[in-house]
Parts: C-alpha cells; sequence; structure tokens
C-alpha cells in the first residue's frame, strides 16, 4: 500500500491466453480493494537485457528512504545470442537463464506510480555457485531492517537442491538495489523431495493470535488432508501487492478428503514449463495414497503433543500450475523456519485453480493474501470464444 492505495501487480501476456515468454508485470490501483482502475505496465521485457524474455515473479516493498522498489526475476533464454551464458559453477542448465532485477517508480510522488525505471545492473545476477539448484526465482523480503536483525534486509528466493527436494534460500543485504550490499545466507528450509523438486513464490508470515473464544474448524473441512507423496523433478509462478508479489496459476485437487498427487503431464500453462529434452526426461507421475481418519488423527496427536501456537505461516508453490499450493505453520527467526516443529504441508485452497500467494500489510494493520486464479477453459475454448466476440461484436 502506498500513499492511500493498493497497487496490485500481475504477470500479463497482453496479446495471448496462452502462456508464453515475454510476460510483462500488468498494475492496477485500488483505494478499497473493491473498485480497481488498470493502470500502464509497470514492467515490460527490456531487448537485449537479462529481463529480454520475460518479467518473471517477485515483490514490491517500500525501502528506507520512502521510495518503493520492485524486486523481481527476469529471465533471458538460452538461445538468446544477446548476452553471454553463465560460467558452469553457477549455470542451472534450466531453458532460460534467472537473474535477480530492481525498479523504481520514476516520480515517487506519484500517488498512482505510473512509470517505473529499471536499475541499469541486477541486484543479483547469478545465483551461489556449485549447489545444483533447481530453481532461482520469485525474491520475496520477509524482513525489513532492524536492530533485532543487524539493520539488514531478509530476502527468500524459491529454488531446489537437485536430488533432494524444494528449497528457499536466504540473501541478506543493507541496500536492496546496491549488488555489493548482498550475500547469501544458507537456506531457510529444505524439503525432502515429497512437496516438489522446487519451491515458487515462497512466503512467510507472521500469524495473529485467535481472537478469545474463536475455535478453529475441522482439519479437513479446510482441506488439510493427506501429505503430498512422490519425487520427481520439475520447474514452475504472477501477482504481487505493494509488499509482496507472486507468479503462478494452481490445479489443485477437488474437495476436503482427497488431493491430486503431484504431476507434471499434461498442458503447462507457465513460463517454466515449456521446455527442454532435459525437463522432460525428468518429468513423472507423483503416486499417493490418501487416508483421511488416519491423517486426521495425526493431526490431532501433533496437536496434543505441541499444544504451543505456531506463530508463522510458511507457502510455497511447488514445481507446476498443476499443484496445490502448500504452507506449514511452524516457527521463524533470523532467516530460519524451523521445519521439523511444524505442522503440515497442507493445502491452502480446495479449490483447483490457486497458485503463487503473496501477502501484504495494509496501512489498517491487516495481513492481506493475494494469488491469482488460472483460466479453467482450454485454449481452444478460449480461441473460439475470441472468435465468438469478433464476428459477434462482443458480449
Amino acid at each position: 500500500m502506498y500513499k492511500g492505495k493498493y497497487h496490485l501487480f500481475y504477470q500479463h501476456l497482453p496479446e495471448g491466453c496462452e502462456w508464453a515468454f515475454g510476460l510483462v508485470w500488468g498494475h492496477a490501483v485500488s483505494t478499497d480493494l473493491v473498485q480497481w482502475h488498470h493502470l500502464p505496465h509497470a514492467l515490460e521485457p527490456t531487448p537485449g537485457s537479462l529481463d529480454a524474455d520475460g518479467c518473471f515473479s517477485g515483490c514490491a516493498t517500500v525501502d528506507t528512504d520512502g521510495r518503493p522498489v520492485i524486486l523481481y526475476t527476469g529471465v533471458r533464454l538460452r538461445t538468446n545470442p544477446a548476452l553471454p551464458l553463465p560460467p558452469a559453477d553457477r549455470d542451472l542448465n534450466l531453458p532460460f537463464v534467472e537473474s535477480q532485477i530492481s525498479a523504481i517508480p520514476a516520480d515517487p510522488d506519484d500517488h498512482d506510480l505510473i512509470t517505473w525505471c529499471k536499475d541499469s545492473a541486477p541486484f543479483l545476477e547469478l545465483p551461489p555457485p556449485d549447489l545444483e539448484l533447481t530453481g532461482w526465482r520469485d525474491p520475496f523480503v520477509v524482513e525489513r531492517p532492524s536492530a533485532a536483525n543487524g539493520n539488514e534486509w531478509i530476502v527468500l528466493i524459491g529454488s531446489g537442491l537437485k536430488g533432494v527436494g524444494g528449497a528457499c534460500l536466504v540473501y541478506r543485504t543493507t541496500d536492496l538495489r546496491r549488488a555489493a550490499a548482498w550475500r547469501y545466507d544458507g537456506l531457510l528450509c529444505c524439503g525432502d523431495g515429497e512437496t516438489g523438486a522446487v519451491w515458487e513464490c515462497p512466503l512467510v508470515a507472521e500469524l495473529q493470535p485467535m481472537p478469545p473464544g474463536a475455535r478453529a474448524p475441522p482439519a479437513l473441512a479446510l482441506g488439510l488432508g493427506g501429505r503430498l507423496r512422490g519425487g520427481a523433478s520439475g520447474l514452475g509462478h504472477a501477482g504481487a501487492g505493494l509488499g509482496a508479489g507472486g507468479d503462478g496459476a494452481g490445479k489443485a485437487a477437488g474437495g476436503g478428503h482427497e488431493r491430486r498427487p503431484l504431476r507434471h503431464d499434461g498442458p503447462q500453462p507457465h513460463h517454466h514449463h515449456h521446455a527442454g529434452e532435459q525437463q522432460q526426461q525428468q518429468q513423472q507421475h507423483y503416486h499417493h495414497q490418501l487416508d483421511p481418519v488416519n491423517e486426521l488423527q495425526q493431526l490431532k496427536l501433533e496437536a496434543a503433543a505441541a499444544p504451543r501456537r505456531r506463530r508463522h505461516f510458511y507457502t510455497i508453490s511447488p514445481d507446476a500450475c498443476t499443484n496445490p499450493t502448500i504452507y506449514w505453520l511452524g516457527d521463524y527467526a533470523g532467516g530460519r523456519f524451523d521445519m521439523a516443529g511444524a505442522a503440515g504441508p497442507f493445502r491452502l485452497d480446495l479449490g483447483d485453480v490457486l497458485y503463487a500467494p503473496n501477502v501484504m500489510e495494509d496501512d489498517h494493520g491487516r495481513t492481506l493474501l493475494w494469488s491469482w486464479l488460472q483460466e479453467k477453459r482450454t485454449v481452444q475454448g478460449l480461441t473460439d470464444e475470441g472468435e465468438v466476440e469478433s464476428e459477434g461484436g462482443g458480449r
């Protein structure tokens, strides 16, 4: 939120209904979260640059000097001849190369923040060396500078460790826009392969205590069904409020008593799912048998064994938009999330369209969760509808 307005940034393809490279950041503003006004694109790919083939996900925040800043992942295809490939120890061998880029408004006094200017150099050009990562994208500010954290920003980046599972990298910096100020600070936490090979759009939010007398609904009514099973490698994200951002479309399971397994087959309407023989060889089905009665009993045992309140919400979007977004409830401190002591993973939404959420705190002190809902119609259906509208004059 900036100068009394909510700013919504979202990934957008201006001239198509099917995912492709060349993503831009759309931009809309509102004063009440109900009525929205569309603005010109905030970010567009710059030919010959690190984001020549797409402006992927990221977040927005307000710097210590009061100026808004966007942090996002820019991508360029390996086949793009404008820039050299990374050195071998920092090359993830994906069909695209990822870099982390910042942008600021041309006029911070403009309440609508219509025009944005990219910094000339990335704040992080390449991932840490020799980590064998499955991806490196979606920066999210988890802590602002304070005396408690050494007056540093703490920023998460979604990733995964080859042969291990999804992971979230932690970076620290005293200056969001100066590359020399950034340093890698290890892992927030790591999965075991059962929750995906790459964790997209990671975020952590502190939860407020429930009001006195309030009672949580039953676990299965919230869709907190069985844990994800299986192990496969894959890749997989676009919405951001001024405060945080994300990028993806979710494909989860049906009702509260079942969950489809993580999977990689079928259409991938996403920026990471297009290509590569290596990626196709990695794709395989996840298999999962769910017993909701045993699952509920396990949750009750966990609650009885650890009645303490878990203060933080940690969510990731695993691998691809055909998977459910999942979360844990646990404790975060100093750039680390206690996965061993956390409850979860749980499915965030009962539907089958939500993916890549993000959070922000507004001027009223409320924590708002944003996400995007993927289009359910087929590409052919969208094309047919476009033909109908063009022939019939709209609806």
